[in-house]
């Protein structure tokens, strides 16, 4: 059916993603900013994010407690993919999305936030008599998901469990439904709102759709029809920046005064800022290329966007086209409008420029278009070898000349350069970090507001 063929054509799409395990280091931006905001220890959650990625009886404890039990299923939404269906795409794109290493680390840093909040809750309970004795600026948890003195004075009396480290006591849902003389309805109508606080802060804080946003995603639109399936290839990869910047200006706009708002605000900014730059700067080293010069406007948006899983479209910052040579109208469309330009610049575009006595590089666009549903050519850390060893020289003997006008982009475009060659075996040198501390080059050309002005114009007639 259209369904499963267009089904299909996004899993394909999800090869592409095959750094997006990198891309998971810009949570540690919400996962903070919600510790902070909830007055629960961001030093014990790191301490948890260790210990949920190196200890397998950690993350089957939490299993346990109903915390990370749909991984995989969040990793895929956080892309705007609502399902994976069975076939040989589907498999691929799931097998790529899981040797990226964003499953594990997705299912890690929901881990750390839940158990240190559940530990934060527990202890608030122990420490209080009643509900009226908190702050509500310390313990905002308690006063924003319908709690009540009901609901407390059955905490209160549950007896918490002991976390895997022997020391942490962790309120769960068992404990609460172990406490006796209380009405069993009772007890799993504060339960069921006890985990309802615990996994809508774990949503906060590492972020994926909600029913809000699929809602507005889907648009009222039903699978199967054109218009559905346009509106959810259209959503592809950015549905997490949708939650992500919905979920944080909604908080922002929930705060006490326009001062916690504006604090809230600047935090998310600031942190996002520099967790993009990370994932960034590793994302070009990984690609062969020395970091990115940080010292100009054009490196702040293009870090920003990163932080909100829209990476992609830091390349139209400096350039017209992405590294794939998608178009700002085409890469805005989603992925899969994205390769149909592709596909048409490698055909009829190429068949237009050899009319008009240009030259071409059909075999080389070629092997780029392949290689963005190659997982070798997309996995972090399989990509630079393959490229190097195989998809470079390919590229270069079908068309001479392609790596150098590669490097010339490079350098014209962002001011960068390689410090493992292109085509090369082995790199020449180690990145040279000390430019990611350089002024570098503003934007190259048009600004992307400036395109953006034009895109509505051209689209005005």
């Amino acid at each position: 059916s259209f369904s499963r063929w267009m089904d299909a054509i996004r899993s394909i799409n999800l090869i592409a993603l095959g750094s997006s395990g990198i891309s998971t280091i810009t949570d540690l931006n919400t996962m903070n900013l919600t510790a902070q905001y909830n007055h629960i220890s961001r030093s014990k959650m790191m301490v948890e994010h260790l210990r949920a990625l190196s200890s397998a009886d950690s993350r089957r404890a939490a299993r346990r407690l109903g915390i990370g039990l749909d991984a995989f299923a969040g990793a895929v939404l956080r892309h705007g993919q609502e399902q994976i269906t069975n076939g040989i795409a589907a498999k691929m794109g799931g097998a790529v999305i899981r040797l990226s290493g964003m499953p594990f680390i997705t299912e890690a840093n929901r881990q750390a936030f839940s158990i240190t909040m559940m530990d934060a809750v527990a202890h608030v309970v122990d420490t209080h008599a009643d509900l009226a004795s908190i702050n509500k600026t310390d313990a905002r948890m308690m006063f924003t998901h319908g709690i009540d003195q009901a609901d407390f004075a059955i905490w209160k009396q549950a007896v918490p469990e002991i976390w895997v480290d022997g020391e942490s006591k962790l309120l769960t849902v068992n404990s609460i439904l172990s406490v006796p003389g209380v009405e069993l309805k009772l007890l799993r109508k504060s339960a069921d709102k006890y985990m309802a606080l615990v996994l809508d802060e774990q949503n906060m804080a590492v972020s994926q759709p909600g029913a809000a946003e699929l809602a507005l995603m889907n648009a009222g639109t039903a699978r199967g029809t054109v218009m559905g399936e346009l509106a959810r290839s259209f959503w592809q990869f950015k549905s997490f920046g949708l939650s992500y910047l919905n979920a944080n200006l909604k908080r922002a706009m929930s705060t006490e005064s326009p001062q916690s708002a504006a604090a809230y605000a600047a935090t998310f900014l600031a942190q996002g800022l520099i967790y993009g730059a990370i994932a960034t700067q590793l994302k070009e080293i990984v690609n062969g290329r020395d970091p990115l010069a940080m010292g100009n406007a054009s490196f702040a948006g293009r870090a920003l966007l990163a932080s909100g899983g829209l990476g992609l479209f830091g390349d139209f910052l400096n350039a017209n086209n992405s590294q794939y040579g998608s178009s700002l109208v085409a890469s805005m469309a989603g992925p899969t409008i994205s390769k149909a330009e592709q596909l048409y610049n490698l055909t009829v575009g190429n068949m237009h420029k050899a009319g008009q006595g240009e030259k071409t590089h059909v075999g080389a666009e070629s092997l780029r278009l392949v290689n963005s549903v190659n997982p070798l050519g997309t996995l972090w850390f399989a990509k630079s070898a393959f490229n190097h060893l195989v998809l470079q020289n390919l590229q270069e003997s079908l068309s001479p000349g392609y790596l150098r006008r590669m490097t010339q982009r490079a350098q014209r475009e962002f001011g960068q350069s390689y410090y493992w060659k292109p085509g090369q075996a082995t790199p020449d040198r180690s990145p040279d970090v000390s430019k990611a501390f350089t002024e570098g080059k503003q934007s190259h050309g048009e600004s992307i507001t400036e395109k953006a002005v034009n895109v509505v114009r051209n689209l005005g007639g």
